[in-house]
């Protein structure tokens, strides 16, 4: 069985790096990229949001 399956690896511009590797360094700076990343995606879905209600309300305002 190979002992490699079980580890997480990182894909950064097609080059795998085994995240247990990384220095402590690294390996917070990839914690903080995964933070941002979350961060992102949940602004950008209420920003789809308020796009959403703001068609919407453009709709209703035309029918007034």
């Amino acid at each position: 069985m190979d002992s490699n399956k079980n580890l997480l690896i990182l894909n950064i511009t097609n080059a795998e790096y085994y995240i247990d590797s990384l220095s402590k360094e690294l390996k917070g700076l990839v914690n903080w990229l995964r933070t941002a990343d979350a961060q992102l995606k949940t602004h950008e879905d209420t920003l789809k949001m308020f796009n959403k209600e703001n068609m919407k309300i453009l709709e209703d305002f035309k029918k007034i």
